[in-house]
This record gives structure tokens, sequence and C-alpha cells, in this order.
């Protein structure tokens, strides 16, 4: 496969430019290329309790929306296929937050762990006290209560 520069700064799937022709109806051929669509979406990271930015590809959503989130997709996916530094490093930083939340982990972490889970749980009190919030159906099951300014099961699978 190719070496694909612009993948070492964002999470591509495997996508590339393409290159191919443009063909008139005088059948002149002119060349052209095909860019990935990349786009900046932040995701929240349960394992780390914070949110993660990073430039990526519909298709790498795509990835990411059926592994069951930005941890699952990393830690499912080579890291032959990630190339990105900063996705392996925060890949790494999950497995060890993962093998220390099941060692025991230490007081500093679990009192960072239960901090982070007392905002979140602040967080959706607020929300679910707000008389805008209402409740969406999960593609996975159950249903997921959605923030006033999301309008469909798209964006409330993003919270």
């Amino acid at each position: 496969m190719p070496r694909f520069n612009r993948s070492y700064r964002g999470l591509f799937a495997n996508r590339m430019i393409q290159f191919g022709n443009k063909i008139s109806f005088a059948e002149n051929k002119t060349r052209r290329t095909w860019k990935p669509n990349v786009q900046v979406k932040s995701m929240f990271s349960e394992t780390l309790g914070r949110m993660l930015k990073f430039r990526m590809t519909t298709r790498a959503m795509r990835n990411i929306r059926k592994a069951g989130g930005i941890e699952e997709y990393l830690l499912k996916t080579k890291e032959s296929e990630i190339k990105y530094p900063r996705a392996l490093k925060i890949k790494q930083e999950i497995i060890e937050a993962r093998a220390a939340a099941a060692a025991g982990g230490t007081a500093a972490q679990s009192e960072k762990a239960a901090a982070s889970a007392s905002r979140m749980r602040s967080g959706q009190q607020n929300a679910a006290s707000s008389s805008q919030t209402r409740v969406v159906p999960s593609p996975f099951g159950g249903s997921v209560p959605a923030k006033a300014g999301y309008v469909g099961l798209q964006e409330a699978l993003w919270l």
C-alpha cells in the first residue's frame, strides 16, 4: 500500500487520495483527484474521562460507530492501520487505565475517577431536570437522553 502522509495527521481508516481522469463530452481527459472526506470530531472517552478531538474521515466515523465508541475502535484496530501518533498514544493510555481499573488502581486514580464520575452525574441530573430533555431510541438497545439542541438519532449517538 502506498504511503499517504496525510494519514499521519488523523484517523483515516485506510482512505487515501485517489487519482483518475475527468472525461468531457468531447472525451478530453484531464487528470483529477478525489480526496477523503475529512471532518473534525470530538468524542467522549469514559475510561479517560475526557473529550478526545480528532481529524477523521467519515469512513472512520462509521467504523467507530460500528465498533461501539472511540475506545473500542482504537483497541480493535491494528497499529499499522492507525498511523496517527497521537491516537496511538491515547490507545496506550486507555490500555493502561483499563489495566489499572482491573487491578484496583491507586487511591489517586480512584479519586480522579470518582470526581469525573460525579461531574458527569451532576451534568446528567441537570440535563434530566431540564424540561427540554427528551429520550431517543438507541440502535444498540435501550434509549439515550438527547440534549435540547439535538434533532435526531444520528446526533444522539455522539453525546
